[in-house]
């Protein structure tokens, strides 16, 4: 199977940041304020990490889900393992990405309870304890979950508002424009709301730091998308007709369907997209099937080899509503 291009999470807050030589922090050490740009992802999907040989691990600070970045035994060479509450949402959300081909990150499950990963896991687990009783701010109780999440990491990266002025004009490029559409429609499938407006889908303001560009690939890549059905049958429904005024307005070419979006990108990056119709094209691209949809939730429950901990696993798999996603898509394409 090929793999995705290299991408992965943005750099931490620089609040939030903390920095380890060697597994040991010392007390007059300033925290940094991010990966050097020069910083490339460790593919160790190929090569394991070498964990005696880690010289530096760095954490954003997330109360619900701590992102650790490693340094591994190559150096300026980084993996991303992050304490993630909802494993099976997190890595359906990932996969699902990849299905519209919107460019994701490389994810797997890091288990406390699979013969192959559990020597990994306890070595993350027990530095990430150690790194807690130094760091007083790092209190999540996530640190000690019974999965982790492992991803690539994308280097250079911004999120939108920092986005090099020698790269705005990308804004209108057609080929960038069409992978936002298609990154809006993954957000519309999973009722994802805390990242990009539209219309009167969510009636919210976005979320810029939840938009992630990658300056090397000229593209906004897929993070952090969880899956959030609705379960009151009015709001349900309410979601559904949204969903099918705006598609019946996107085929009908109108483009005023997505003011929101447009206005949202000048807010934050002070530039105004002309080329509305390669958005509105990305946002109508979504090649995939009700069939694909279960398959991949299928492939999620199939993706832990060991014990579950407490229905951890359980919960989040119950968090992926495939019935509700496939009326979603059937709204898109009526």
């Amino acid at each position: 199977m090929q793999r995705p291009t290299p991408v992965g999470p943005p750099p931490p807050p620089i609040n939030a940041l903390v920095t380890r030589k060697r597994a040991k922090i010392q007390s007059n050490e300033k925290p940094l304020l991010k990966i050097a740009n020069d910083a490339v992802p460790f593919r160790y999907w190929e090569t394991p990490i070498e964990w005696d040989k880690v010289s530096d691990v760095r954490v954003s600070n997330n109360e619900d889900a701590p992102v650790f970045f490693i340094e591994s035994q190559l150096p300026k060479h980084y993996a991303v393992i992050k304490c993630s509450p909802s494993p099976a949402s997190e890595l359906f959300g990932n996969q699902f990405a990849h299905l519209l081909h919107v460019p994701a990150p490389h994810m797997e499950l890091l288990e406390h309870d699979s013969p192959d990963e559990r020597h990994e896991y306890r070595v993350c687990r027990e530095m990430f304890l150690r790194m807690q009783d130094e760091i007083h701010k790092l209190r999540s109780k996530n640190l000690t979950s019974k999965f982790y999440i492992k991803m690539e990491l994308i280097s250079p990266s911004c999120t939108l508002e920092c986005i090099p002025s020698d790269h705005l004009n990308n804004l209108n490029s057609p080929k960038l424009l069409k992978n936002l559409g298609r990154l809006i429609a993954l957000d519309i499938l999973m009722n994802n709301g805390d990242r990009i407006p539209v219309g009167d889908l969510w009636g919210n303001q976005g979320n810029p730091n939840n938009v992630l560009y990658s300056q090397n690939e000229i593209q906004f890549v897929a993070i952090d998308q969880p899956c959030i059905s609705i379960s009151n049958d009015q709001l349900r429904q309410k979601y559904f007709e949204n969903v099918s005024k705006l598609y019946g307005r996107l085929r009908a070419d109108d483009h005023t369907s997505i003011d929101s979006i447009v206005l949202f990108f000048k807010e934050h990056t002070g530039y105004e997209i002309e080329n509305r119709a390669s958005i509105v094209q990305g946002m109508l691209d979504v090649n995939v099937s009700e069939r694909d949809i279960i398959d991949l939730k299928v492939k999620i429950e199939q993706a832990k080899q060991g014990k579950d901990h407490v229905g951890v696993y359980e919960s989040s798999l119950a968090q992926i509503d495939v019935d509700f996603i496939c009326k979603i898509l059937n709204c898109m394409k009526e």
